[in-house]
């Protein structure tokens, strides 16, 4: 019975470990994402600036 439980506990740990692994990551490609959109967002703006100023020459 202690065997039983020692080995349960241990995959708690386990599954505990790989969860908090998991959360970590996914927190990190949340932050990526929305770094690139920031940079997509600099990128539009300083192309609708640009299309502006090249449209007021026509």
């Amino acid at each position: 019975s202690n065997t039983l439980q020692e080995t349960l506990d241990y995959i708690i740990q386990k599954q505990e470990n790989e969860i908090h692994r998991l959360h970590d990551e996914l927190q990190r490609e949340i932050y990526r994402c929305f770094e690139r959109i920031h940079d997509l967002e600099l990128l539009w703006k300083g192309q609708v600036k640009q299309f502006l100023k090249s449209s007021d020459k026509l």
